[in-house]
């Protein structure tokens, strides 16, 4: 398997999460040039705890897209990976 941070996704995708930093709700979107199947994202806290966890299927325009809803936990870093195929893809989210 091999890790992507948000630095260097190139090719294989690029994994946008908006607002950032964010309130409560945020917008994660997924797109690859290899969106057929669905992925996995992975929501945990700083301290590497597993928050929630969602299989992603992608829309009719080769995107995976969800909204993380953050309002239940407290300020601070959260990390979103997205296990696709042989990828993992990593970003930080900040909830004010």
């Amino acid at each position: 398997m091999k890790l992507l941070t948000e630095s260097g996704i190139g090719e294989n995708g690029g994994l946008n999460i908006f607002p950032n930093p964010t309130t409560g709700k945020a917008v994660l979107n997924y797109k690859s040039s290899s969106v057929e199947s669905p992925a996995i994202m992975h929501l945990s806290n700083a301290n590497g705890r597993l928050l929630y966890q969602e299989t992603l299927l992608p829309s009719s325009n080769g995107q995976l897209e969800t909204t993380l809803d953050l309002s239940s936990h407290p300020s601070g870093l959260y990390i979103v990976s997205i296990q696709h195929g042989s990828f993992i893809i990593t970003k930080k989210i900040i909830r004010h």
